[in-house]
């Protein structure tokens, strides 16, 4: 009678054992889940990275974009009304490559 016993809790310790297993399991693969999305999905780490570098290369280049305009602007403002001399020798050589025959000239290479 003690064996029957024992074979009978036996049984209910597997079942009890195989529960806990199947929880864990589940809740191993739920975090494991979690955490790849919260790395690499739309909205993780990683994504976050990638988006914060192109923003500063955009910020950047936005920078770049601003000072040409300015530039662009200061020559517009030059040049309207009655043009100086020398404002108009200077766009003449950096835009058009112009200069005076006995002008010697030095290019710098970047």
């Amino acid at each position: 009678m003690i064996q029957v016993l024992r074979n009978k809790s036996h049984g209910r310790r597997s079942k009890s054992h195989r529960f806990s297993a199947f929880v864990l399991l589940s809740c191993l693969t739920l975090t494991i889940y979690f955490a790849h999305h919260a790395m690499y999905g739309r909205f993780g780490i990683e994504n976050n990275r990638s988006l914060s570098a192109r923003a500063q290369v955009l910020t950047d280049r936005l920078a770049a974009l601003k000072a040409e305009r300015d530039t662009y602007a200061r020559d517009i403002g030059l040049l309207s009304g009655r043009p100086h001399p020398d404002m108009i020798e200077e766009a003449a050589r950096r835009v058009l490559g112009y200069a005076y025959p006995n002008t010697k000239l030095i290019q710098i290479r970047r």
